[in-house]
C-alpha cells in the first residue's frame, strides 16, 4: 500500500496490522467512523460500489453439515441482489449496519488468512428487473 493511501486510510481510522500485511482480509473497516458507502471487489476484477442509504433487505444465515458450514449474506441495493458465502459474515453484517465498512473483498483461494476474521470466499451480484 503506498505511503499516501496509507495517510488516507489511516486519517479515516483504518489501521492494518503490520503482522497482518501479508494475510487476506475480506473486511476494511474504518474503525467506527461512519462512511457514506462501500466497494465490493470480486476476485475476478468487478468491483460494485453501493451507497448506504439504498441498502435493503439483509439476511445472515448459517448452515450445517460437517466440516463445511458455510454462512450466507445478502441484501440488495439499485436494483442489485448481493450474495455472499463464507465465515464470520456476522461481522460484515454488524459493520455494515454501523456503516463503517470501506471495502469487501472475495478472496482468491490461496492466500492464507486468520480463522476468527471474515472470509468472503464467493460473490454473486444478480440483476434485479434487468437493469443496470
Amino acid at each position: 500500500m503506498s505511503r499516501g493511501v496509507h495517510g488516507i486510510l489511516s486519517e479515516r481510522g483504518y489501521q492494518r496490522d503490520a503482522e497482518q500485511s501479508d494475510l487476506y482480509q475480506g473486511l476494511m473497516d474504518s474503525g467506527g467512523h461512519p462512511q457514506m458507502g462501500f466497494t465490493l471487489h470480486q476476485f475476478g476484477g468487478d468491483t460494485h460500489g453501493f451507497l448506504y442509504h439504498n441498502l435493503r433487505s439483509f439476511r445472515h444465515r448459517r448452515t450445517s453439515g460437517g466440516p463445511d458450514d458455510n454462512e450466507y449474506l445478502t441484501f440488495s441495493a439499485d436494483g442489485k441482489a448481493v450474495t455472499m458465502r463464507g465465515r464470520n459474515l456476522d461481522k460484515v453484517l454488524r459493520a455494515i449496519i454501523s456503516h463503517t465498512v470501506m471495502a469487501l473483498y472475495e478472496h482468491d483461494g490461496e492466500t492464507p488468512y486468520r480463522r476468527d476474521t471474515p472470509l468472503i470466499d464467493r460473490v454473486e451480484v444478480t440483476l434485479l428487473n434487468g437493469e443496470d
